[in-house]
């Protein structure tokens, strides 16, 4: 990328990304099948996944779509976490 504005923006942009959609398949997939644990073991897995991918990447400083997808997962983690919150569990 061009500009360093444009690096921190796309890389916020996707925290915010993962955020959305991790609020929005928790609070449809626990309307549609009811089924918390399920969900929520399944979005743990996927996340599992993606770590064990980075894990692979050898070690010094990430390529830029890796950090992007490191935001998208963290994004997804805070909104399980904060789910999780507002259901009290």
């Amino acid at each position: 990328l061009a500009g360093q504005w444009r690096r921190r923006s796309i890389i916020l942009i996707s925290l915010l990304i993962g955020f959305y959609f991790g609020s929005i398949l928790t609070s449809f997939y626990l309307e549609k099948t009811g089924e918390r644990q399920l969900i929520a073991f399944l979005m743990a897995v996927f996340i599992e996944i993606i770590i064990r991918i980075r894990a692979r990447v050898p070690v010094g400083p990430a390529p830029f779509p890796w950090i992007v997808i490191d935001n998208l997962r963290i994004g997804v983690v805070y909104a399980v976490a904060l789910e999780a919150f507002k259901l009290g569990s």
